[in-house]
């Protein structure tokens, strides 16, 4: 189930701050990030056209 449907904390040590790795179901802890920062992790994992 994604992780903003059943309404439950992820058990993480960084939550609410989690990102997605691989697919959706795959969560895992991560730091506050502002807007810069996941957009340059975005760019590293996306081949731009």
């Amino acid at each position: 189930m994604p992780c903003g449907s059943s309404g439950k904390k992820l058990n993480l040590p960084t939550y609410p701050h989690h990102k997605h790795e691989g697919s959706e179901y795959n969560v895992v802890a991560s730091p506050a990030r502002d807007l810069a920062a996941v957009l340059s992790e975005i760019e590293i994992l996306v081949e731009l056209r």
